[in-house]
């Protein structure tokens, strides 16, 4: 029988790290009801933290007022802010168990996912946008 060695992985000098910037870095401190946050600055601070935290549907929507646009439902979906200032991007959170697992921006007026059709076919570029629907408090059941 042989043994089964874990062994760490050598450095990569390919690899870079990247560090933080004074804003990303506020917007990491960024708290519930905090005062000093516009709108934008709280969207953005629950995209960069939803990478190691879990806020739920029902507070991010407390905080930030009800989304522009929903795909799906608050099980398995997908809810869109649009930005205060404007701009040719809006902030797209993932939604699955009532909780946001991920975010990020979205450009608002291109193709900007990809459609893999259920039968034979290829896949199509769609804007994304055009998919979702105006929120109702159904998304929430």
């Amino acid at each position: 029988m042989q043994a089964i060695v874990a062994r760490a992985p050598k450095p990569d000098s390919r690899r870079s790290v990247r560090v933080m910037t004074d804003k990303e870095d506020r917007l990491m401190e960024w708290q519930p009801d905090a005062p000093d946050f516009t709108r934008d600055e709280t969207i953005l601070a629950i995209i960069l933290q939803s990478a190691i935290e879990r806020f739920s549907v029902a507070d991010v929507i407390k905080w930030l007022g009800p989304p522009d646009l929903i795909l799906g439902n608050s099980m398995r979906g997908s809810m869109a802010y649009h930005f205060d200032s404007g701009g040719d991007t809006s902030a797209m959170l993932g939604v699955a168990d009532n909780k946001i697992f991920y975010g990020g921006t979205v450009s608002r007026f291109c193709n900007n996912a990809v459609c893999h059709p259920h039968t034979e076919g290829q896949p199509m570029n769609i804007n994304i946008f055009d998919r979702m629907t105006p929120y109702t408090e159904a998304f929430l059941r």
